[in-house]
């Protein structure tokens, strides 16, 4: 009788195991945390994040990747570092969950040319909110509907997390979802056929504005997404995830930074019922639409980043200074004449700095194509001319390739411990 006790307490066990796993395939948030979302990828991949597994192999199924990561979930004490937020999301369900006794390594090296890396540490804790950042319609193809990117304000050093931290913008990191392009040219028939990597790449925000307001002349807004403190633990969680597992395919059309940041986002999202939920969108202006109309992102004045495009910041000084073409003019004038020309006046410093700064980047940017243009050509002949390529170096940046999975935990063989010495 005893025995037929137990086999019955086994047997409602064991379904309601088997309905709660159900449950969790359905769900939108599992889904979405695991790339089983439905969304084309790239050609041959039915989920294009399939580095998320945590036993290193390639999941066919929602199916098959939720069996494995609920068999690590439950046995393997190391799981709630290596896959944070996924550990989140089970305990979630499941209301209960082993007792964390790792410790992950929060801190991560962000790419560079060798010699130019940094470190810095994605502790939630260390974390004064996410915000949401885009950037203005560009002139190249790829750019013409704007680009969208995640702002982290990082506090540094000894700074107490508070709105102080938001000064601090050399310590703020820039996440931006790209294709990978390993060519000198952007080829489109590879980026709609999902033949380029998509990676999260974590920037430090003063890069980005020079790349953005300096090099292409466009206008950067930041917007505090509105989450609760559990929310951005969690979401700051997935970014963890995402630099040591995220592998996709880059579609120009389905699969781009746009699409990326709403899934980001949607899984919080769902969590906010109180929110108005938005609509699927491809292109980064709908998409930014799209959430200022669902409430997610605070629009007071006193809450937005704003950094002008270089040219709109000089554009009437340069015209009261000599220059009615205004910054196009100044532009195209050799460093002698632009010296002659704002050199030989008494004005404001500041704005002649920043004008030579922008002459400076956009040489910079013609000079690249240069050097691309030159690499194309040495290709028909020589393979190896792809290693000269500047951005070589951003193959998986950061990632480290000893044995694991996930995140790090601490002491895992990934950097050499003075690199962890004062992180800012």
């Amino acid at each position: 009788m005893i025995l037929a006790l137990g086999l019955f307490s086994l047997a409602i066990a064991t379904s309601q195991g088997l309905a709660a796993e159900e449950a969790i395939l359905s769900d939108p948030i599992f889904l979405g945390i695991s790339g089983f979302d439905g969304r084309p990828i790239a050609i041959g991949s039915k989920n294009g994040r399939i580095a998320r597994h945590p036993e290193g192999a390639s999941a066919d199924s929602s199916k098959a990747y939720l069996s494995a990561h609920l068999r690590k979930f439950r046995e393997d004490p190391e799981y709630p570092c290596r896959f944070p937020a996924h550990f989140r999301y089970f305990k979630k369900v499941f209301g209960s969950a082993p007792a964390v006794t790792c410790q992950a390594e929060t801190k991560v090296k962000l790419g560079g040319p060798v010699g130019q890396t940094f470190v810095v540490d994605l502790n939630p804790s260390r974390i004064l909110e996410v915000r949401l950042m885009y950037a203005s319609h560009g002139k190249d193809l790829p750019s013409r509907w704007g680009h969208l990117m995640l702002h982290l304000v990082v506090c540094p050093g000894a700074m107490p997390v508070g709105p102080e931290c938001r000064k601090a913008t050399d310590s703020h990191i820039v996440v931006s979802f790209r294709g990978q392009v390993d060519d000198p040219k952007v080829d489109n028939w590879k980026g709609v056929t999902g033949q380029y990597r998509l990676l999260p790449y974590f920037f430090r925000l003063p890069k980005s504005i020079r790349e953005y307001t300096y090099e292409q002349g466009r206008t950067l807004t930041s917007y505090a997404i509105r989450l609760s403190a559990e929310q951005k633990d969690f979401f700051v969680e997935r970014l963890l995830e995402s630099f040591w597992a995220y592998d996709s395919g880059y579609n120009f059309l389905t699969r781009n930074c746009s699409t990326e940041i709403q899934d980001l986002l949607g899984t919080i999202a769902l969590d906010q019922p109180q929110r108005k939920p938005y609509s699927r969108n491809y292109t980064p202006d709908r998409v930014l639409k799209s959430l200022l109309d669902s409430g997610i992102l605070d629009q007071n004045p006193d809450q937005l980043i704003f950094f002008e495009s270089a040219e709109k910041q000089v554009e009437n000084f340069l015209r009261e200074a000599g220059y009615p073409g205004g910054a196009a003019q100044y532009l195209e004038a050799s460093p002698e004449e632009r010296k002659a020309g704002l050199g030989s006046k008494a004005l404001a410093q500041e704005k002649v700095r920043l004008a030579e700064d922008l002459a400076l980047a956009r040489a910079e940017r013609k000079l690249q194509k240069q050097r691309l243009s030159a690499i194309q050509e040495r290709l028909k002949t020589d393979p190896r001319a792809k290693d000269d390529l500047p951005w070589a170096w951003q193959q998986f940046p950061g990632r480290r390739t000893g044995s694991g999975y996930g995140v790090p935990l601490r002491g895992d063989p990934t950097y050499q411990d003075d690199e962890f010495k004062n992180v800012r």
